[in-house]
């Protein structure tokens, strides 16, 4: 088995190994996509992964990756993607008593993926309408808060404008960080 495909499986077991000692019932498994494992996770419990607005989710993603970067001298990018027949917004499944509100509740089947992938067209384009203010009148501009990975597509998204640097600011509430971007300074 090669470090990659070792890699896919050591962080499913891992995020398996923490929902099970929450008593979330889950099936982990890990894929390869690009540089980065993605593991998808079935669970009829997927609000409990989630948390409200991805914290729960976020901390999760967090976690995996420290961990399983810790056992690789590379570092490690995994993403996590949450399966599951119960709504993910807090709607009731079919069959389920109990009153809702039906201008808020969405279907959900087994088929349903919540995906916390950053929508990276947004962010890049987010990233040079701000760099291209800041070239045109000098201010700094800063924009976010960001979590890790969207900070990472805007960061890789301006990295080759030599006129331009970017920096992450102080951590903020739920671990997100604003960027500043300004134009580079001579060295």
């Amino acid at each position: 088995m090669n470090q990659s495909v070792d890699t896919a499986v050591v962080a499913a077991e891992c995020l398996e190994k923490m929902t099970a000692a929450l008593g979330i019932q889950t099936t982990v498994s890990g894929s390869l996509d690009g540089k980065r494992v993605v593991l998808s996770v079935k669970t009829d419990e997927p609000g409990r992964l989630i948390g409200r607005g991805g914290r729960v989710l976020n901390n999760f993603d967090y976690l995996v990756n420290r961990i399983v970067s810790g056992k690789y001298e590379q570092p490690v990018r995994v993403v996590i993607d949450v399966e599951g027949g119960a709504n993910p917004r807090g709607g009731k499944k079919e069959g389920e008593e109990g009153k809702s509100r039906p201008d808020r509740e969405t279907k959900a089947d087994e088929n349903d993926v919540v995906s916390r992938q950053p929508d990276n067209d947004r962010l890049e384009k987010l990233a040079l309408d701000a760099a291209k203010e800041v070239k045109r009148w000098g201010d700094p501009k800063t924009i976010g808060p960001f979590t890790a990975s969207e900070r990472r597509v805007i960061h890789a998204a301006l990295a080759s404008d030599t006129t331009i640097q970017t920096q992450s600011g102080d951590v903020m509430a739920g671990n997100k960080k604003k960027i500043t971007i300004s134009l580079a300074t001579a060295e």
